[in-house]
């Protein structure tokens, strides 16, 4: 044979040939005939063929062999009409069983009989109600009267409010109130009024109040009775529209009528009132005479950081004094000995300039350390300087560029002006939004504006055969004053554009600087000798005022922190202190 396959005896007495699988159908077994003879004392031995011929089986090595009981033990004792079944991996005795039942026996470990024979044989107790047909959907389980398994009126979502729960809940719905009493009866039927503060009413019940919770919480932040604060505090001594207040006698508020029409408020020093005074009166504040620190030609004043500083054209190391209060001045050593004329305050820094001498700039951040700055190629006549729209602005009488402009006080660059003139004061007007200047000399058109410094553009004065000295802004209008003319020696403008002639109360002064502070123009001639000085509220109608000094020439003027401060050759001038 060409290959090796298992034989058994036939009804023929003949070795009969099966094909192998994993499980051969039994409609392809051939079927031995009944057994009538068995092997003697073998329990479980191969029934033996019709004529008494023994089963063989071939070996593996094609010999065939008559299997001793031992071989046989595999084999399963059968009665006649078995079938022997031979797989490649088993020989089993079966009957009348398909290969889907012969594969349920997968996964047997012991007899199956004995295992059945241990099982209980129906459902009984509790669960004998539930094996016939499935329970209501989602609901909690108990028992029922019978002590079956049955589905309750409860859901399963009922059943898991119960989660969290610490204690018997009667228990604890028995230690709760019954309904609510007392105070919160009136708040159990409806909402309050919203935003409102919550007080206890005539009946001791909680009830809306009248105050908003806005209100209530003005009460933040208070830390004793409020009433007895408010009383501790100063009555109201006003008893008309316009009154003003003032600390009395130690302190205490008292009353000052308001004055008249034009009057400016006055202090009189110390601890005496303030009183009303119309401006060239008598009761006007009168010029006082202040040791200057040194003995030099003082030209520029300004206030910043707590101090007034001055500057001079004359003088050896001594250029500069400082004074916290205009009244008491101490010399400072000047970065270099050359003619300081001008001098402004701005983002925390001192600049003064030069007409004369290299690098013409010098700084300080206090008015008492200076440095000298570089202005090479810039050294030109610098008359006036100020600060405003985040730069320094100068002005010079001569010069390629007769306007520089500094962010710093330090880096300086050089700015083309409107026209060639004799530049001679420059302010900034933030109201306006524009710098202005004014020049003394040049054929026509004295008045230059620029919105940034470095395009100017030129402007007719009122008069351009005038030389005009200086500039300021107040009240709304811009004002100029100058050392010619007879009767008219100011100019207005509300704009920088467009100016005016206006009439003033001298005839042919010399009027070098012009001032705005406590609600007055002030402008101040520079020869005390031949003329004095005039304010004016509006700029327009001017009041004569006596010289602060007759005898020396005043050469700068300034205000600041409300004082009036006049300079010249050895001399400071305050102005009494005016309170608007």
């Amino acid at each position: 044979m060409a290959t090796r396959k298992p034989l058994f005896m036939g009804a023929d007495g003949r070795p009969t040939e099966l094909s192998v699988s994993d499980i051969i159908p039994m409609a392809n077994v051939p079927e031995m005939g009944a057994a009538s003879v068995t092997v003697a004392g073998t329990a479980g031995a191969v029934p033996a063929p019709p004529i008494g011929g023994q089963v063989m089986f071939i070996r593996g090595d094609k010999q065939w062999v008559v299997p001793d009981h031992t071989l046989l033990g595999n084999l399963q004792g059968g009665t006649a009409g078995q079938f022997y079944h031979l797989t490649s991996a088993y020989n089993t005795a079966l009957t009348g069983l398909s290969t889907a039942e012969i594969g349920t026996l997968s996964g047997v470990t012991s007899a199956i009989q004995t295992q059945l024979g241990g099982k209980q044989a129906s459902i009984t107790g509790a669960a004998s109600s539930i094996t016939t047909s499935n329970l209501s959907l989602s609901m909690a389980l108990v028992s029922d009267g019978s002590g079956k398994v049955a589905a309750s009126a409860v859901t399963a979502t009922e059943l898991g409010y119960l989660s969290g729960v610490t204690s018997a809940i009667q228990t604890q719905l028995g230690g709760k109130q019954a309904t609510i009493t007392g105070a919160a009866t009136t708040i159990t039927g409806s909402n309050l009024t919203v935003s409102r503060a919550l007080v206890s009413d005539g009946s001791g019940k909680v009830a809306v109040a009248s105050v908003t919770s806005t209100e209530l919480g003005y009460l933040s932040g208070v830390t004793s009775a409020i009433q007895s604060q408010i009383t501790a505090k100063m009555a109201n001594p006003m008893t008309t529209a316009g009154d003003l207040l003032y600390g009395g006698a130690s302190g205490t508020p008292t009353r000052l009528a308001n004055g008249n029409a034009g009057q400016v408020l006055q202090s009189q020093g110390g601890t005496s009132p303030p009183v009303w005074a119309t401006p060239g009166s008598a009761g006007e504040p009168a010029w006082t005479s202040r040791t200057a620190a040194a003995n030099n030609v003082w030209q520029s004043v300004a206030y910043g950081n707590g101090m007034f500083v001055a500057v001079a054209n004359s003088g050896s190391g001594n250029r500069v004094m400082t004074s916290p209060d205009a009244i008491n001045w101490t010399t400072r050593v000047s970065a270099a000995d050359i003619q300081w004329v001008g001098v402004t305050y701005g983002n925390g820094l001192f600049v003064a300039v030069s007409q004369t001498g290299t690098n013409r700039v010098m700084t300080s951040p206090d008015g008492i350390t200076w440095t000298q700055r570089s202005t090479s190629g810039l050294d030109f006549q610098w008359q006036s300087v100020c600060y405003g729209a985040g730069k320094f602005v100068v002005v010079s009488l001569s010069g390629t560029n007769q306007v520089m402009t500094s962010p710093d006080g330090i880096t300086w660059t050089g700015q083309t002006a409107a026209a060639v003139r004799g530049w001679k004061s420059v302010i900034h007007v933030p109201a306006l939004g524009l710098f202005v200047a004014v020049a003394m000399s040049g054929t026509g058109n004295r008045v230059m504006t620029s919105p940034d410094a470095i395009t100017w553009t030129l402007r007719a004065s009122a008069n351009d055969a005038f030389a005009w000295m200086g500039v300021v802004y107040g009240n709304g209008v811009l004002v100029a004053v100058t050392q010619d003319g007879t009767t008219q020696q100011a100019m207005t403008s509300p704009d920088g554009i467009t100016w005016t002639l206006q009439t003033t109360p001298y005839t042919s002064m010399f009027f070098s600087a012009v001032v705005y502070g406590q609600g007055l123009f002030m402008a101040i001639s520079t020869n005390g000798s031949i003329g004095g000085a005039m304010t004016s509220i509006d700029g327009v109608s001017w009041t004569a005022k006596s010289s602060p000094n007759s005898t020396v020439s005043i050469t700068g003027m300034g205000y600041a922190n409300g004082v009036f401060v006049a300079l010249g050759s050895n001399m400071v001038l305050t102005r009494g202190t005016i309170i608007l």
